[in-house]
């Protein structure tokens, strides 16, 4: 429709005028989104979901800005990005967050995030502890790796006797199916 408005000289002026305020409002749309997610670090964040999993699940949301302590409630935004951060250094998250580093107290206390109990607890400082210890267990084990040797093993046998390696002398050969009973 647009490109049969460019055709008509009468029209010609209005038509770029028409396409030039659709390309100015999309534009700001795109940008906006674009410099919103940028800035604060967010990729299509649903405030009015768990921040954490962004699902709705039948589990009750909590904000901590409606419960505690009137003094404290910022104190949990602040220990849980705090966590989020530390899990991040450890590159063991232990679920893919829809935030990005740069997201801070603020802005969780602005849109009064909310989130799971379960999903939370996924951050306590036990299981970053853990997450620590498996770090820890992996380069060590890394390390132990490297700096052990393989012993050079002779393949089994079956002709020489496994006590005297002597070839000569006749074999037995022994099964564990009842032995117990026979042998003690």
């Amino acid at each position: 429709m647009v490109l049969g408005i460019f055709s008509c000289p009468k029209y010609k002026e209005v038509s770029l005028w028409y396409v030039l305020v659709i390309f100015v409002v999309i534009s700001t749309r795109v940008l906006k989104e674009h410099l919103s997610s940028t800035l604060f670090g967010v990729v299509d964040m649903g405030w009015t979901q768990c921040v954490i999993c962004q699902q709705a699940t039948s589990e009750p949301l909590r904000c901590p800005l409606k419960a505690g302590k009137p003094g404290h409630k910022s104190e949990a935004y602040s220990s849980f990005l705090q966590n989020v951060t530390q899990f991040r250094e450890l590159d063991q998250l232990p679920v893919p967050l829809n935030f990005g580093e740069d997201v801070d107290m603020e802005l969780f206390m602005t849109n009064q995030a909310k989130w799971h109990k379960s999903c939370h607890l996924k951050f306590s400082v036990d299981k970053l502890q853990r997450a620590r210890k498996r770090k820890r267990n992996d380069t060590s084990t890394v390390i132990t790796s490297e700096t052990k040797r393989l012993r050079h093993r002779e393949p089994f046998n079956k002709k020489c006797c496994i006590f005297c390696k002597e070839h000569n002398s006749r074999l037995h050969e022994f099964r564990t199916l009842d032995a117990d009973e026979n042998v003690k």
